[in-house]
């Protein structure tokens, strides 16, 4: 399988502290992949690494064996890589729609002066952006809710509402921090079978960071484990559930034969 996104012995330093330091990663075409520590091991600033927020301090980081390390978000974003925010980040007076709409308008083709006079390539190009977006919106089952703000949606509408807008992008790889967060045992459920619909149907690559061990041991195919910002254990599920120090790291001993969650398996 191609890889996708690779990581090759990244660290980031924030002065004296070693956030992550020596993580090598990948993920292949049609894979769904999980990162997976303690809080506080360096999940989140590996992901801002790897989407443009924060600069490597060393390493690299390759999309389609191609170095992006450096590159601002927004680039990074258009060349391939879509993600959500372990705190959900929607435009909250904005409609369902439109939040699904917005982070696609560099992709609409019309220039200023189209845009306010409004003329017939402008509608053409929205029309095609909002076609779009009830497309995604009906993948993430809140087709009948675009009309409404974001801010008046459930908080598991919502998380489904930051997938679909960062579909709206057309990643190749898609990072998810935390999607399962807050969410019941029936819409965690819902959530796995969304994530693999996404991966089979769009072929969309997916990472995620999760604390939710059986959400992760059921829907991942490959682990990897940051304990203090350090990689520790790579593997298949049941490899990870049975290594001695993701269990004295992470899961604690009473956890080293994590079963599957109902319906994730």
């Amino acid at each position: 399988m191609t890889t996708l996104l690779e990581a090759v012995a990244l660290c980031k330093r924030f002065g004296g502290l070693k956030a992550v330091q020596g993580v090598d990663l990948c993920l292949k075409a049609g894979e769904i992949v999980a990162l997976i520590g303690p809080n506080g091991a360096g999940k989140t600033t590996c992901f801002n690494c790897l989407t443009g927020a924060d600069s490597p301090t060393e390493g690299d980081v390759r999309l389609a064996g191609r170095s992006v390390a450096g590159w601002p978000a927004w680039k990074v974003a258009q060349a391939g890589v879509g993600r959500t925010f372990q705190n959900i980040r929607l435009f909250k007076e904005m409609t369902v729609l439109d939040n699904v709409r917005t982070p696609a308008t560099f992709r609409a083709g019309y220039g200023l002066w189209t845009a306010v006079f409004r003329g017939r390539r402008f509608r053409q190009a929205e029309a095609r952006l909002a076609a779009q977006a009830r497309e995604l919106l009906a993948l993430v089952d809140l087709a009948s809710a675009e009309r409404s703000l974001a801010r008046e949606l459930s908080y598991g509408a919502q998380r489904r509402l930051e997938i679909a807008r960062a579909l709206m992008l057309e990643p190749k790889v898609l990072l998810l921090d935390e999607p399962a967060a807050g969410m019941n045992p029936s819409e965690k459920v819902a959530l796995a079978a969304l994530v693999r619909r996404i991966r089979d149907e769009r072929g969309i690559a997916v990472l995620l960071i999760e604390h939710d061990m059986k959400f992760v041991m059921g829907l991942s195919e490959r682990i990897y484990v940051l304990d203090h910002g350090e990689p520790i254990a790579s593997g298949t599920p049941d490899e990870v559930r049975r290594h001695p120090r993701v269990i004295e790291a992470y899961l604690g001993a009473a956890h080293g034969a994590v079963s599957p969650a109902p319906g994730a398996a």
